[in-house]
């Protein structure tokens, strides 16, 4: 998530996970927030790397 615009849907088949709804739901408890909150953070240069990701779950 941190370096591509790969689609959910296709993240979700490069990592073997069944469904989408599944990799976001693990995602956000993973990191604190949904991919789509990930991606819109990174792509206003608030996150640059996976240290200033403020794991909130």
């Amino acid at each position: 998530m941190l370096s591509t615009t790969d689609s959910l849907q296709d993240i979700t088949y490069q990592t073997g996970f069944a469904d989408g709804s599944y990799l976001g739901k693990m995602f956000k408890k993973m990191v604190g927030m949904t991919p789509s909150a990930f991606r819109q953070k990174r792509d206003a240069g608030r996150i640059a790397d996976l240290d200033q990701v403020s794991k909130t779950a």
